[in-house]
């Protein structure tokens, strides 16, 4: 997962813009820094199939400053593939060209061969739950600057909403909002849960252009 702070179209090597199961709800939280944030309520699977209103992306300038803003969308990336069970290798953010890059990376593909076959799912919860994962970086930019979640965000030409399109359409078929906002809700409702650890690796990436596990302890 990269990311960089212009518009761009989705390309073959991850780069996106952004210019302008059920959750398990009593899942641990790990140790991390306090903050005061909302806890957001999961979503409930009988709202996957319905029809909601696309919201735009909100104005770039409620976000902050752009370092800060990689910073915490790729510490959402990387806190929800916890959550899932997935252990990031590690994330990383680069502020030295005319726009800050970041990047979350996926567990070593070897694992996913490992993996069992998951049981078929008509009611489509596990895809739009683990569609989440996408859609982590944009929740976390939006909890970190106070933006509130009104309805699901159509961002299309990035390429974390496109992969978690791939992942819906099977069920849903493409552009599903329904599913979108399930997803969507799912990220916030995990970040809301582990801020003080999005915060951790957030401030690590800020602090050090690289987040590692173990770092901070």
């Amino acid at each position: 997962m990269t990311f960089e702070e212009k518009a761009l179209p989705g390309t073959a090597s991850g780069k996106r813009s952004i210019a302008s199961t059920r959750p398990t709800a009593d899942a641990p939280v790990p140790p991390g820094r306090c903050e005061s944030v909302t806890p957001i309520e999961p979503p409930e699977p009988r709202n996957l199939r319905r029809c909601r209103s696309w919201q735009s992306l909100p104005d770039s300038a409620q976000f902050g400053n752009a370092l800060d803003r990689v910073a915490y969308h790729e510490a959402g990336h990387v806190v929800v593939m916890q959550w899932m069970g997935l252990a990031s290798p590690g994330a990383s953010i680069d502020a030295t060209g005319p726009v800050v890059l970041g990047s979350a990376e996926w567990p070593d593909r070897s694992l996913w061969q490992d993996c069992p076959d998951p049981p078929p799912d008509e009611s489509g919860v596990l895809a739009a739950t683990a569609a989440s994962v996408y859609h982590a970086g944009l929740m976390a930019e939006l909890v970190h600057a106070g933006v509130r979640w009104v309805g699901p965000i159509y961002y299309p030409h990035t390429t974390d909403y496109q992969r978690a399109d791939e992942m819906l359409r099977l069920a849903f078929g493409s552009h599903a909002s329904g599913a979108h906002a399930f997803a969507q809700r799912v990220a916030l409702h995990v970040l809301s849960a582990r801020w003080g650890r999005v915060r951790e690796v957030a401030d690590c990436l800020v602090r050090n252009g690289r987040w590692k596990p173990g770092e901070p302890d």
